[in-house]
């Protein structure tokens, strides 16, 4: 098993500072000790830099630093420091992924080397690719090496690496019957690193963004850390530890649906790190099938345990029919509007009155190597049909809950509790768009929490130009009003306070599902600095609710 690359023994550079006391350590100079560490290695004294213990409900293990005489003495007392740090948030981690978990003793060794060459499973690993390793369990003692590097690092580096390493301590005396490959071992590792270790470099998420579309799950190592990512975040840290006991095979440790539920919250960006981060993956499109009338959309190959996306654009002022032929029972498909929002069963009608419609297709299969495919029909669209815009239209709870709890910069903490909004575009071209007692609230924490209602909002004038739904504020107040309660240990604080509402200038389409309003891809508002993760769907879906006219006016 391997630790983590590319970060992080550097920061042993700038520890290697002045020289300090350390006590013996006699273990080095038995004949096989050092060995079991890097055959490289021969007996000789050693010295205990520092040490810690790791605890967690149900235990304790001791884990130390040591370096061998032969090495320039380092700064232990930062060496201490970090580790001390690293043994409390393991430590917490383990408890957080709940009980049957069990850390060994663990020991630490500086080396003077760099890793070796090696050859694993066909694969060249060049001398030098890894910074830490840890070995397995030999007698009762977990040996992890650090390599020389020449990479600078720093103590939250050395954190987060030692926590990775320490995993793979864990999983050696807690998962003994899982099998050893790297979709398991390091992905999980990788995981628990950032369970321990908040706001850590988040690394592996562009690599498995240009990995999934070819490269099956399990085939993976590192990136796999992005599916214990959603795993975590959609069912919690205990999860986790549950599916590591049980793994035997990808087969039998990931179902179908398992696999769709990862693929939909990987292409809605919905997966959140355990600090609350959202992961930043950027999922790739795929290639666009342009549907200009009746033909057959087939399946492309679908390898197991991959992600497959297309584009699907429907030529404007038609109106399509789609009907799903028998797939394979282990395949899954699902349809978006847009690149953005959220995915759902295939539509059975798409109209495109007021132009080219798109559709975003993810599947997935487990075993066949492909998914649904579907017969298109096509006829164009009747005056009738083409009444959208013009309507009342009530948000759906989804796409509400969506604007209320989402976080532009990756924050978290928004509950959506109820409301709704209701969009008015009068044929004659005047409008309106109202909150109705949207209420939600927002935790920092137990004793710090927000319950806001919010009512009120805007007029405007609106017009269709090339596809686009722009709207135009009349009057002097398009405010909307914040009912917000503040609740703290010393009580509660009520004020009242207004705000901008939502804008509207959406490409927008109507089908039976109702009204979308889909916001330009890009997006980003000027006010952020430069730098600043931005994360933020302004896509908005509507139901009819009333005000279908006779023979509506071309938008």
């Amino acid at each position: 098993m391997r630790g983590i690359w590319m970060i992080v023994l550097g920061v042993l550079a700038s520890l290697i500072a002045q020289p300090a006391r350390a006590e013996g350590f006699a273990r080095c100079e038995q004949a096989d000790y050092l060995a079991s560490f890097d055959a490289r290695l021969h007996p000789e004294p050693c010295e205990v830099v520092a040490s810690a213990t790791v605890h967690w409900h149900g235990g304790s293990a001791i884990v130390r630093v040591i370096r061998p005489r032969s090495l320039p003495a380092g700064d232990s007392a930062a060496i201490g420091r970090f580790l001390q740090e690293t043994a409390v948030d393991v430590g917490q981690a383990m408890d957080a992924m709940g009980g049957g978990l069990t850390l060994p003793e663990t020991t630490i060794l500086m080396s003077s080397f760099v890793s070796p060459r090696e050859v694993q499973e066909g694969r060249v690993i060049q001398k030098g690719t890894w910074k830490a390793e840890a070995l397995g369990i030999f007698g009762q003692e977990c040996p992890v090496n650090y390599y020389k590097s020449h990479y600078a690092g720093t103590g939250g580096d050395f954190v987060f690496t030692l926590a990775h390493e320490l995993f793979h301590c864990i999983q050696f005396a807690s998962f003994r019957a899982m099998p050893d490959q790297g979709w398991l071992v390091e992905g999980s590792a990788e995981y628990f690193a950032h369970l321990a270790k908040h706001q850590a470099t988040i690394q592996f998420a562009d690599q498995f963004n240009q990995a999934i579309p070819s490269t099956a799950l399990d085939a993976m190592d590192y990136p796999a850390f992005v599916f214990y990512a959603w795993l975590g975040n959609a069912n919690g840290p205990p999860k986790v530890k549950e599916f590591l006991a049980a793994a035997r095979s990808i087969d039998g440790a990931v179902s179908s649906d398992m696999l769709m539920q990862f693929a939909k919250a990987y292409y809605e960006t919905s997966i959140r790190l355990p600090d609350g981060r959202s992961l930043p993956v950027s999922p790739p499109p795929g290639p666009t099938v342009a549907v200009h009338g009746a033909m057959r959309f087939a399946s492309p190959a679908v390898r197991p345990y991959t992600f497959s996306s297309q584009m699907i654009a429907f030529d404007r002022g038609k109106r399509f029919e789609l009907s799903e032929e028998p797939a394979p029972a282990d395949s899954r498909t699902l349809w978006r509007q847009g690149g953005s929002g959220l995915f759902g069963p295939t539509p059975t009608t798409v109209r495109t009155c007021s132009g080219e419609v798109r559709y975003q297709v993810i599947r997935t299969a487990t075993r066949s190597g492909r998914a649904a495919s579907y017969g298109i029909s096509a006829a164009s669209s009747s005056s009738t049909e083409c009444a959208c815009p013009a309507g009342v239209w009530q948000e759906t709870p989804a796409s509400t809950r969506n604007s209320v709890e989402q976080s532009a910069t990756g924050g978290g903490g928004a509950h959506y509790i109820s409301g709704t909004r209701i969009l008015t575009l009068n044929p004659d071209h005047t409008g309106s768009f109202t909150y109705n007692a949207v209420e939600k609230e927002s935790r920092t924490s137990a004793e710090f929490w927000l319950h806001q209602v919010v009512t009120g909002g805007t007029h405007f004038t609106w017009k269709v130009v090339n596809g686009i739904l722009l709207t135009r504020y009349t009057g002097s107040n398009n405010l909307v009003t914040l009912n917000n309660e503040l609740h703290s240990p010393r009580g509660v604080v009520r004020e009242t306070r207004q705000s901008g509402a939502q804008s509207i200038g959406h490409n927008f389409n109507c089908d039976d599902g109702g009204l979308h309003l889909i916001g330009p891809q890009g997006y980003r508002p000027s006010f952020l600095p430069a730098g600043t993760a931005f994360n933020y769907n302004v896509d908005m879906h509507f139901v009819r609710i009333g005000g279908v006219p006779e023979a509506a006016e071309a938008p």
